[in-house]
């Protein structure tokens, strides 16, 4: 049975659906140059179950290593985008990385990758997922996430606008 917050928080696939295309419209996520808008993570609505949210992602070469895999540094920052997104659009207020873990399991290499996070925290001042990037050709398990992000009821001065 869900919590009296979780009922508050509206964790049902339609709630979550709207407040992430609510988000990506927001010209302060979508503002051009910026590393969450260049990642290009697409919301995959036919992938998504009440309490997991599914992105898709196919990097660009300037993501890319020497080895033509995907950079790790963008590995974790497809993971903080996807599930910091998914941490904002269950809460409804602004969220900001307490812990972010990635263990690295397979080179990224593919064309097209999927992101599912899961929410297995979701409280009053911290939300706690679990997410997976699979690669879409293979079905390989590429890497994992462990990541906690606090809420933010109002953003301080220095980072509005």
């Amino acid at each position: 049975m869900a919590s009296d917050m979780q009922k508050k928080l509206k964790l049902d696939r339609e709630s979550i659906i709207q407040r992430i295309r609510d988000t990506l419209k927001d010209p302060l996520f979508a503002r051009p140059g910026r590393l969450n808008l260049m990642l290009d993570l697409k919301l995959r609505e036919d992938l998504m179950k009440d309490r997991t949210v599914v992105f898709s992602f196919s990097p660009k070469e300037w993501a890319l290593n020497n080895y033509n895999g995907v950079h790790g540094g963008i590995i974790a920052s497809v993971f903080d985008t996807g599930m910091g997104l998914s941490a904002h659009a269950a809460c409804g207020k602004f969220v900001t990385t307490t812990d972010l873990t990635v263990d690295y399991l397979k080179p990224m290499i593919g064309k097209r990758f999927t992101l599912s996070v899961e929410y297995t925290h979701v409280g009053r001042k911290l939300i706690s997922e679990c997410g997976k990037i699979t690669d879409d050709e293979t079905g390989d398990l590429c890497a994992v996430c462990m990541a906690s992000f606090m809420i933010i009821e109002k953003l301080p001065p220095g980072l509005q606008n």
